[in-house]
């Protein structure tokens, strides 16, 4: 029961990690902002990181890989809302080649996190619980 409890809260985790990465985007996008899209977007932030420390108290193998590997996950796609809401609305990048380059090099690295950062936490993860024991 505990395990099903943990994959609801990982779930919605991912939901609060999805609000942050598209309310930004909203708020540069909106030409005046108002509303509650600013308080949502500090629910979704505060939500997460007290999720995620609940969630990281639970005491299973996989429980902290996935929570490690969703976290890379998480940050590369907040990264990518930083550079599309701020770099290229200042920038005038939207709906132009110009931003190509960009895109493809993310999504180099989202196949590079998918394909590698597993097995680099994985080994970084059992060196750890060794050095522990």
């Amino acid at each position: 029961m505990r395990t099903v409890i943990w994959l609801g809260g990982f779930a919605f985790l991912n939901l609060m990690a999805l609000v942050i990465f598209m309310v930004p985007h909203e708020l540069m996008q909106a030409s005046h902002v108002d509303g509650f899209m600013p308080y949502l977007l500090v629910l979704a932030i505060g939500g997460y990181l007290v999720l995620r420390t609940q969630l990281l108290r639970f005491r299973r193998p996989w429980s902290a890989f996935l929570m490690n590997w969703t976290l890379g996950f998480h940050l590369l796609f907040w990264a990518e809302m930083i550079m599309e809401a701020v770099v290229f609305t200042v920038l005038d990048f939207h709906n132009t080649d110009a931003n190509d380059p960009y895109f493809i090099a993310f999504w180099v690295l989202i196949l590079m996190w998918t394909v590698v950062g597993g097995p680099w936490l994985y080994r970084r993860q059992r060196q750890a619980s060794a050095q522990r024991a």
